[in-house]
């Protein structure tokens, strides 16, 4: 690199080009996590495919997220059956 110049433009270009990708074509299923409560999670892909929280301690599983709720998984043998 000749210049810091040269090199901001080289980040800017990376920045504007990673931002441009689709990423929902070729989706096998979305899953966020926001339901809030329950054992089920919804998959908002499209396809339907629903998961089956296992394991879990749904006292303790919801956890308050950004923005909406999430799933705090303990670590040992939380899992999301789908």
């Amino acid at each position: 690199m000749k210049s810091p110049a040269t090199l901001l433009i080289l980040l800017m270009l990376c920045a504007l080009t990673a931002t441009g990708q689709d990423v929902t074509t070729g989706l096998a299923g979305r899953w966020t996590f926001d339901e809030g409560g329950g054992t089920i999670v919804t998959d908002s892909s499209g396809h339907g495919i629903v998961g089956t929280l296992s394991n879990m301690n749904l006292s303790t599983a919801w956890v308050a997220g950004k923005g909406r709720t999430a799933l705090k998984f303990d670590g040992t043998n939380d899992f999301v059956d789908l």
